[in-house]
């Protein structure tokens, strides 16, 4: 499943490039329940309806999507979120998903950073 989060935070957070600032990453620490936005399976698709829940007119907005493999017909609630969140925060890569003039998506993974290939 993915969850989609908002970010607090404006044009501060907007990648460059691809890439974030550290900004971004301090952003994603300050993430709780509160920011949930939707839930999904399968690939994101830049719909409509998607838009309309990312535009926020007259600001520059940032999301993440973060996947958790969750049990089929589990209910999204409090602890489900709150897991999630917590998993969220040990991410340290983000990949662009989508870049719109008043809003970015970021998919965000948790990268294995002690594989040493000497």
């Amino acid at each position: 499943m993915n969850f989609l989060f908002h970010l607090r935070g404006a044009d501060e957070l907007k990648a460059e490039r691809g890439h974030v600032p550290e900004a971004f990453y301090e952003a994603v620490q300050q993430v709780d329940t509160d920011d949930f936005v939707y839930a999904y399976d399968g690939g994101f698709v830049h719909s409509v309806e998607m838009h309309d829940r990312l535009y926020k007119p007259d600001t520059f907005s940032s999301y993440v999507i973060f996947r958790l493999v969750i049990a089929p017909n589990s209910e999204i609630g409090t602890d489900l979120l709150q897991e999630v969140v917590v998993k969220l925060k040990e991410a340290n890569f983000a990949r662009p998903v989508e870049s719109h003039h008043h809003y970015q998506v970021f998919s965000l993974e948790t990268i294995d950073t002690s594989f040493d290939d000497d």
